[in-house]
């Protein structure tokens, strides 16, 4: 019996292997099951040639790309959560001390911000949670990640690192071997609990940077001086001399090394996860940016800059 062209595209349309469906033809033929004149044979072959070409690079990616959206953006997530120190909590950033998470670069909800879940239209906090904690290291954020699990959000950011370097001490700082191993591990439990989620990594500002623009100004350094803001990278800033210059880079250094490993982390873990190619270390800041009451945490407009930062390095046009 004679097979028809549409038995035919039935076999090929049930794989997504052209190695499988050329199997599949060789043993059809070998078993003379194809019959007809050569002509027609030669004919059947050239337009399943062209079928199994189109499915293989058409109809087999189909499935993902109607995952993903048109041009492989993702769907818009129906509910985000954000992880991290207090950066994201939006400390010191309304003009008073404390957490403002109404300013949130991820989830705040003030006018002329545009976070994250403002432009998401997610700006509700039953399902846009800042999950954040001020103070917050790196060891910190598995407790974070098993928030996050349970609330089951589909978008996560994550902005930590800071107050890793951030010590009262040089030798103080989170080594980068810890720090390595406590992010892979909340990573890893954080896509494990949240597989189809999409997952936006942050790097550590550069807090040399804080150190140039505020070094000159008084006001600033007493501020510095006052809380004993940051002193493994502020300390006597001042001091130009070699060896406390030599310090401050050592500092920038592990930042660095800190951002190098999130991104590998993150990039082992697929498309799902997406860094932001050190665009936030890269930003070069203003005092504009950064919050009078201490003058080290992001100010609204901070929060506001660091929220188009993250946008233009996420998931979403």
């Amino acid at each position: 019996m004679g097979w028809s062209g549409t038995r035919w595209l039935r076999v090929v349309a049930g794989s997504c292997s052209g190695a499988r469906d050329r199997l599949i033809l060789s043993r059809l033929f070998a078993e003379r099951r194809i019959v007809g004149s050569a002509r027609g044979v030669r004919l059947l072959l050239a337009v399943l040639a062209f079928v199994l070409a189109v499915i293989t690079t058409i109809g087999c990616t189909g499935r993902q790309l109607s995952k993903e959206g048109a041009g492989g953006v993702p769907p818009r997530p129906r509910a985000m959560a954000a992880l991290g120190d207090s950066i994201t909590r939006a400390f010191a950033a309304c003009g008073r001390s404390g957490d403002c998470v109404e300013t949130s670069w991820a989830t705040g909800t003030v006018e002329d911000l545009e976070s994250h879940a403002q432009r998401l239209a997610i700006a509700n906090p039953d399902i846009s949670r800042n999950l954040a904690v001020s103070g917050a290291r790196v060891s910190g954020l598995a407790s974070q990640v098993d928030a996050v699990v349970r609330a089951r959000s589909d978008y996560v950011t994550v902005l930590i690192g800071a107050n890793d370097a951030c010590r009262p001490t040089e030798t103080a700082m989170t080594s980068v071997e810890e720090y390595t191993a406590a992010f892979n591990a909340a990573l890893d439990a954080l896509v494990q609990g949240l597989p189809e989620a999409h997952i936006l990594v942050l790097s550590v500002p550069d807090l040399g940077r804080l150190w140039e623009v505020g070094r000159d100004r008084r006001d600033v350094r007493r501020v510095w001086d006052s809380y004993g803001i940051c002193q493994s990278m502020l300390a006597d800033p001042t001091d130009t001399t070699a060896v406390a210059q030599a310090r401050r880079d050592r500092v920038r250094a592990r930042i660095q090394a800190y951002n190098s490993a999130m991104t590998a982390a993150c990039t082992g873990h697929g498309p799902r996860c997406r860094s932001d190619g050190n665009a936030v270390f890269n930003y070069r800041f203003d005092l504009e940016d950064v919050s009078p009451i201490d003058y080290w945490h992001p100010s609204k407009r901070g929060q506001a800059t660091l929220a188009q930062i993250a946008w233009d390095a996420g998931f979403w046009p």
